[in-house]
């Protein structure tokens, strides 16, 4: 399944489940919670105009404004009978003449104001044994009947909802508030008392207001359902295809890239988003590609050089086969000459020299082709002085050259190279020995230092330009040379120097063979 198409069904449960969560909220939790908020807000009301009047703040041309709920508070004197009457719409001063009503006032008045603190007030307490009764006959009685006749008077009953939260606050001016829910005839309200008091006046507020009941809402977005998933489906759907093209169109145009990467003209990765998190995959990406490109790259000139190597190898092995059958058969030539009694082969001082001779040269060719291939775990830099080893090779040299009769000019400063001796001192040895073997008699050979290339060169000595190109390739010899030799001289020079990382050349001068070497890095004349 494709990640625009995950997308699009992901987003679409998630609208669905965002909407069943709004539904079930508006059903289930705002009414309860609007409530609670309106029945705080009306307690909180009483709170401010009860405290209006306390603080003698109220003015009936500007009362506080107390929205739906209604309220009144008397203040009633610790002694005496002046009832102050205060709402938002009335002011009124009253003075009680009735005994009934004095009484009552003043077991009010004990009941609250002798309690040494407020807090220990029982609203359940506070009106027991007071019969209101009495209100209804005076009611009856005034002189509202000189205006209308009064034939029957009824009040609803009602009572606390015990399920519903009764609340209890004390300020911090020891107003004790009590608020509480009143079921009456199927309707629902809050109603609210306050209390307080102050050296002359004991302060009672009782306020009241329909409770607000969102259970009506329930039908009403119950019937906005449809409406609602409607919405809710354009708004995935136009949601999903923003999405799916801000990201999963880049995961998709790079996971198409990827697939067909083989087979792309491209070799780049490219999305169109920038500036985000796709960029960095696709950044990473073309790296990773370069690095995967550069690897190939550098394995496909490894594979190239190992089966150039191999190559070389086969060759090599048949050239040492080549090689070592030709003075086996001339050794079994002469063997058999000798014992077959043919002419002067029957002589030993005369065969057996020359067997020697061709044994010689089986176990040189030998020796050489064992020591072709470096060993890179003996691999061990020393520091050796190079003019030294020079003089210890021609020393070694000395019969050859005076036999010769050989002229050797050293101009080499005293000076050290860091390098393996176990590869550089035979490389160096195979060169001044090919050096003084092939240079002409009575000739020189020239061996300086300078400009960090060290120059042996030998006079009147000429190589075949034929052969020069592969003067390093094993077994190959110039067919005018007058000294014998393996072929593999040169051939372990090359190997040798390659593996040191000394570049070296060998050409035709004018004066004659010129093998270079460049030691630079590895040289050091302190």
């Amino acid at each position: 399944m494709k990640i625009s198409r995950r997308i699009f069904i992901t987003l679409i449960g998630a609208t669905f489940l965002v909407g069943i969560v709004s539904i079930s909220y508006f059903v289930l939790l705002l009414p309860g919670l609007y409530t609670e908020a309106k029945e705080q807000e009306y307690l909180r009301s009483t709170e401010t105009f009860h405290r209006s009047v306390t603080r003698n703040d109220f003015s009936i041309n500007s009362p506080p404004n107390l929205g739906n709920l209604q309220a009144v508070t008397l203040r009633i004197p610790l002694s005496g009978y002046d009832v102050s009457v205060f709402s938002p719409s009335l002011y009124a001063q009253l003075e009680v003449n009735d005994a009934t009503l004095k009484d009552m006032i003043d077991a009010f008045v004990d009941r609250t104001h002798h309690v040494e603190d407020n807090s220990d007030i029982n609203i359940d307490d506070l009106f027991t044994d007071f019969d209101f009764s009495i209100f209804r006959q005076y009611f009856q009685d005034s002189g509202l009947t000189q205006l209308v006749n009064i034939h029957h008077v009824e009040t609803n009953d009602f009572t606390v909802d015990e399920g519903a939260h009764t609340s209890q606050l004390i300020t911090s001016d020891d107003i004790i508030l009590f608020g509480s829910r009143i079921k009456s005839n199927g309707g629902t309200y809050s109603g609210y008392m306050a209390f307080s008091h102050d050296d002359n006046f004991l302060y009672f507020s009782v306020s009241s207001a329909a409770t607000p009941d969102l259970s009506e809402l329930t039908p009403i977005v119950l019937n906005s359902v449809p409406m609602i998933a409607s919405l809710l489906i354009v708004i995935a759907i136009l949601s999903s295809t923003v999405l799916s093209k801000y990201l999963a169109k880049p995961v998709e145009v790079l996971a198409h890239q990827v697939k067909h990467f083989d087979t792309e003209k491209t070799d780049q990765f490219s999305q169109p988003n920038r500036g985000d998190e796709f960029e960095i995959l696709e950044t990473a990406l073309n790296r990773l590609s370069a690095d995967l490109k550069q690897s190939m790259h550098v394995l496909s000139v490894q594979n190239k050089e190992l089966k150039q190597a191999k190559s070389k190898q086969e060759l090599f092995i048949t050239n040492a086969t080549h090689q070592l059958k030709t003075p086996l058969s001339s050794a079994s030539l002469l063997i058999q000459g000798y014992l077959d009694g043919v002419g002067q082969y029957q002589d030993p001082h005369v065969t057996l020299p020359r067997v020697m001779l061709e044994l010689k040269k089986m176990n040189e060719l030998i020796h050489a082709s064992l020591n072709i291939a470096p060993q890179t775990s003996d691999n061990s830099l020393q520091t050796i002085n190079l003019k030294e080893s020079i003089d210890s090779i021609i020393t070694f040299y000395h019969p050859k050259i005076m036999d010769k009769n050989l002229l050797i000019h050293i101009d080499v400063p005293n000076g050290n190279i860091v390098t393996d001796p176990q590869y550089f001192i035979p490389s160096l040895e195979n060169i001044l020995s090919n050096a003084i073997k092939y240079t002409a008699t009575n000739a020189s050979v020239s061996i300086t230092y300078s400009s960090t290339y060290l120059t042996i060169v030998s006079e009147g000595t000429f190589i075949d330009e034929a052969i020069l190109p592969n003067i390093s390739d094993p077994f190959v010899r110039s067919h005018t040379e007058k000294e014998s030799g393996t072929g593999l001289g040169l051939y372990l020079v090359d190997t040798f120097l390659t593996y040191l990382n000394i570049p070296w050349t060998i050409e035709n001068t004018e004066k004659g063979v010129a093998v270079k070497l460049k030691l630079g890095e590895h040289y050091d004349n302190n």
